[in-house]
């Protein structure tokens, strides 16, 4: 990956946020970074959607994912303070403090690496899933209220330890253990994307819920199943 500048942001660190990781494989982060770095990065980020977002819509029986993208590439070149944010070692190290990770770094697959994702329209969602590989760290630029949609829901359960032959929770066993939490600017939430399924809820009314998910494998040889990239990006052209 290309180098980039410095960064600037430091990410605290607390004890009680790997003793929460530890114990569901997520942990929800509050006032980490700064007020105005939060305010400037949203400034940044819905400059980016208007501009380099790419409209994605993938519709099946069992499963739905419609949300504008912002991918790798265009932050390296247009969101630097951001994608040094996400590159600077020390925010790895952070990553691995609490997850306990012998290792993390950062992927070498930079379209995918960083992303902004924008869900704005009634009825767009991010689709119910498990992620290829640990870990995610997602940060949020907006405020929404509960009847806005869009909360982040996930289910702390190892594929293994999911009912009967299927690869996925129940609709019973989701009902039982879903965390539903609704975003507000500056949370971030760290979660091991292979044990939480996880998925972000139907939008209810038009809104810009801005969110930028950062991938942290634990090796630069981590695999993606093919055509993921695909599925995840590949759609109409950048809007201008």
């Amino acid at each position: 990956m290309a180098s980039v500048k410095a960064s600037t942001v430091q990410l605290p660190y607390r004890q009680q946020w790997s003793e929460d990781f530890a114990k569901s494989g997520a942990v929800v982060i509050h006032g980490a970074l700064p007020q105005q770095t939060i305010a400037d990065w949203r400034t940044i980020s819905q400059d980016l959607v208007t501009r380099f977002g790419i409209d994605i819509e993938r519709r099946s029986a069992e499963h739905t994912l419609t949300y504008r993208v912002v991918t790798g590439e265009v932050l390296r070149l247009h969101a630097p303070e951001i994608f040094a944010f996400y590159s600077a070692s020390e925010t790895a190290d952070w990553v691995r403090q609490i997850t306990g990770a012998p290792s993390i770094v950062t992927s070498a697959r930079e379209r995918s690496a960083i992303n902004i994702n924008c869900l704005e329209r009634p009825g767009q969602r991010y689709r119910w899933h498990f992620d290829a590989i640990p870990y995610t760290l997602l940060l949020y630029l907006t405020d929404h209220a509960p009847e806005d949609g869009g909360s982040l829901e996930f289910c702390s359960c190892t594929p293994a330890e999911i009912e009967g032959s299927a690869r996925e929770p129940t609709a019973a066993q989701l009902e039982r253990e879903k965390v539903s939490i609704t975003p507000r600017a500056g949370m971030m939430v760290l979660m091991d994307g292979t044990r939480c399924y996880h998925s972000a809820a139907p939008v209810l009314r038009p809104i810009s819920r801005l969110s930028i998910p950062m991938v942290f494998p634990v090796s630069r040889e981590h695999e993606r199943p093919e055509g993921l990239d695909d599925y995840l990006y590949q759609a109409a052209s950048p809007q201008s």
